[in-house]
C-alpha cells in the first residue's frame, strides 16, 4: 500500500476528497526511527500528530509504581499522538519495535485550515473528535 493509500484510510481524512488529503500532505514532513527510538516520551511537550508509515510501534506508560504496562501495538496506517493537539503534554511513550517511517502533522498547520480551507478542519475536527470517543469508549471498557 503506498503512503497516499494508507493516509487516506486512515480515521482522520474519512470523508476528505483526494485533492483535500494530498493538499494536507503537502504540509508534512516524514521522519525516520531506528528500532528501540522513542518517538514520543510520556510527559513531554508535543504539537504534532503521526501516522505510522512503515515497521510497527509499541504504546506504553510508566505508572507511579515504576511498572511499565502495555498498551498497544501500532501498525502501518496507525495514527498516534493526536492527543497533543488538544491537550499536553503527552501521555503515553511510543517505542519503535522496528525501524519506522512516520508521517508527522503540525498542530499549527491544521490551525491554519481553518481560515482558508474550513470544510477540511471541520471534517478532521469531527473525525478527531469521533476517534477519541471511540477510544475513550475501548479504555473505559477494559477498565471494567
Amino acid at each position: 500500500m503506498s503512503a497516499v493509500e494508507l493516509i487516506k484510510s486512515c480515521p482522520l481524512f474519512i470523508d476528505l476528497y483526494d485533492d483535500e488529503i494530498e493538499f494536507i500532505i503537502g504540509k508534512c514532513n516524514v521522519e525516520l526511527f531506528q528500532k528501540g527510538d522513542i518517538i514520543i516520551r510520556d510527559g513531554d511537550d508535543g504539537n504534532e500528530l503521526f501516522i505510522l508509515l512503515k515497521g510497527t510501534a509499541d504504546v506504553s506508560k510508566r505508572l507511579a509504581s515504576g511498572e511499565v504496562k502495555y498498551i498497544t501495538k501500532l501498525h502501518e496506517g496507525d495514527m498516534f499522538g493526536e492527543t497533543s493537539l488538544i491537550e499536553e503534554p503527552r501521555s503515553a511513550d511510543v517505542l519503535a519495535e522496528t525501524s519506522c517511517d512516520v508521517l508527522s502533522i503540525n498542530k499549527e498547520d491544521l490551525l491554519k485550515l481553518y481560515p482558508k480551507k474550513s470544510k477540511i478542519f471541520a471534517v478532521i475536527a469531527m473525525n478527531m473528535a469521533r476517534l477519541l470517543a471511540k477510544r475513550l469508549k475501548a479504555t473505559n471498557k477494559k477498565l471494567r
